[in-house]
């Protein structure tokens, strides 16, 4: 049988749950600033896919950020995107990636076959 918590208990709980609905409702308020944070910069022609990408790195452990990038570069570099040109190596080389080594000529994915 279900145990009934006595008065306090269940004014301790409606308390708890009328904080936790007000930080929810906080959350939404917030969520709905960051929006419009977007929406302007979108307006003023920022790519805001780029930008929500750079907001989660900036997040991330350096660690982790650094394993991602490195990666998705070798990702890149294997299917022969952007990391295997002279814009790209500079790119990575001031963004402070090393880039990675040139692939193989054997076994390479050609990526418009793979992806057509």
């Amino acid at each position: 049988m279900t145990e009934v918590p006595g008065d306090n208990t269940v004014a301790n709980l409606k308390a708890r749950i009328a904080k936790i609905q007000a930080v929810e409702a906080e959350i939404e308020e917030k969520k709905t600033v960051i929006r419009e944070f977007y929406k302007a910069a979108k307006q003023e022609g920022l790519d805001t896919k780029v930008m929500r990408k750079m907001v989660r790195e900036l997040k991330m452990e350096p660690d982790l950020l650094a394993v991602e990038l490195s990666t998705s570069n070798s990702y890149r570099h294997a299917l022969g995107i952007l990391g295997d040109t002279p814009l790209g190596q500079a790119a990575l080389v001031a963004a402070g990636i090393e880039p990675a080594p040139p692939p193989p000529t054997e076994n390479v994915i050609d990526a418009e076959a793979a992806f057509s």
